[in-house]
């Protein structure tokens, strides 16, 4: 099973609580720590519905098979996919061999594309062998982007919309309908082929 959990989140959010209240055209103190955390719900759902992440933070993938990361061409079993983007850098790759020893894959032993969405590593030889452990592979990657002015416009804008409509809607803010977000503002997420989309991401 693939996941792709977050170990270490970001320390600064897209857009700061001036310019969320400057969209919700709110003066007022008393709501600053509601806005703040409706940013923060409102990019973790962007992050999930794009498969982008947007300011610096730790992750690590885990799969049970090489092939279960997923083969970006099914001619090149060299390469697998990191299945999220910007890629900073990959800190690690460990995984378990036969004689259940944790093992860490060295970086002589394989490359990185980290200017590819989604970013991709490729193997030089062939991938290591490995038992049948749960979770046996783990990938530990710093993404995001590294300054929030890089951050595409774009997403920044659905964060807005997604914090708006938080704002208004309150009694709809629950845990089953944080992802049923507005149409017009999925398909600002979804419709630019710039971004990089999976149906099982994580946040």
């Amino acid at each position: 099973m693939i996941q792709i959990s977050t170990t270490t989140g970001p320390t600064t959010e897209p857009i700061t609580t001036a310019q969320a209240k400057e969209h919700l055209r709110v003066t007022f103190a008393d709501d600053d720590a509601y806005i703040d955390a409706l940013i923060t719900t409102a990019r973790q759902v962007v992050e999930a519905r794009s498969g982008m992440r947007l300011f610096t933070q730790t992750v690590v993938l885990r799969a049970d098979y090489w092939s279960e990361i997923g083969f970006s061409d099914p001619h090149r079993l060299d390469l697998v996919s990191l299945r999220v983007a910007p890629v900073q850098s990959v800190t690690s790759v460990n995984y378990y061999d036969d004689d259940d020893i944790d093992r860490t894959l060295s970086t002589a032993l394989y490359w990185t594309d980290l200017d590819s969405v989604p970013c991709r590593m490729q193997i030089k030889d062939e991938w290591p062998s490995i038992n049948e452990r749960a979770g046996n592979i783990r990938v530990t990657m710093v993404v995001g982007w590294d300054n929030t002015d890089n951050i595409p416009a774009i997403l920044k804008t659905a964060i807005k919309l997604l914090v708006g409509h938080y704002y208004e809607n309150r009694e709809e803010v629950t845990d089953l309908k944080l992802m049923a977000i507005p149409e017009g503002i999925d398909r600002l997420i979804f419709n630019n082929p710039e971004f990089h989309h999976y149906s099982t991401g994580s946040m």
